[in-house]
C-alpha cells in the first residue's frame, strides 16, 4: 500500500509547491501596494463602527453620572440605566477586540508571515518524497475503502486555512484587474 500511496502524495504535494510563486507575488503584491482584500476592508470599517458607538456609549455613560449627580436621575435608575450601558459596552469592546485579532491574524496570513508559505518554501527545492517533506507538508491523510480493491485517499495538507486565504486573496486581485 504505501508503495502506491507514496507517488500520489508526491503528486499532490507537488501541487502545492507549484502554487508557491504565485500566491508569493501576491503577499508581495499587497504588501508593496497598501492593497487590501475585501475582507480586510470589511474589518476595518466594522471596528471604525463600533469605535465610533463605543465613543458615543461613553458620553452617555458621562451624561448618566451627571443626570445622577444633578439629582435628575435617582440612585435606583442610574445603577439600572449604567448595567445596560456597561452590558452593551462589554459586548461592543469584546466584539471590537475580536475584529482587532481577526484583522492582525488576516493581515499575518497576507504578508510573508503565512505559516503555509514559510512551510512550502522550506522544503520548495525538494526534489523526492521524503519523510521530511511529509513532516512539513501533511497534517494527515485518511484512506477509504470504495469497493473491492479500490480506495480513495484524502491528503489533509498543514495550514489549509493560511493557503485558502492566499487563494482567495490572488482570486479577489485578478478579479478587480
Amino acid at each position: 500500500m504505501e508503495d502506491k500511496l507514496a507517488p500520489v502524495v508526491w503528486n499532490a504535494i507537488q501541487d502545492q509547491l507549484a502554487l508557491y510563486a504565485d500566491f508569493e507575488a501576491v503577499t508581495k503584491r499587497l504588501n508593496n501596494s497598501g492593497v487590501n482584500t475585501q475582507r480586510q476592508v470589511a474589518i476595518q470599517s466594522e471596528m471604525q463602527t463600533i469605535a465610533e458607538q463605543l465613543k458615543g456609549f461613553q458620553k452617555k455613560r458621562e451624561q448618566l453620572y451627571a443626570d445622577y449627580v444633578d439629582g435628575t436621575l435617582s440612585a435606583g435608575d442610574y445603577m439600572e440605566l449604567k448595567g445596560r450601558f456597561d452590558t452593551q459596552f462589554q459586548e461592543l469592546s469584546t466584539k471590537l477586540n475580536q475584529l482587532s485579532v481577526e484583522l492582525a491574524r488576516l493581515n499575518r496570513t497576507l504578508s510573508s508571515e503565512n505559516k503555509w508559505l514559510q512551510n512550502v518554501q522550506n522544503i520548495r527545492k525538494a526534489r523526492k518524497f521524503t519523510p521530511q517533506v511529509a513532516e512539513a507538508m501533511i497534517d494527515h491523510i485518511n484512506i477509504f475503502k470504495t469497493g473491492y480493491g479500490q480506495r480513495r485517499i484524502e491528503i489533509f495538507f498543514r495550514f489549509q486555512e493560511d493557503k485558502e486565504a492566499l487563494e482567495a486573496a490572488k482570486y479577489e486581485l485578478e478579479r478587480s484587474e
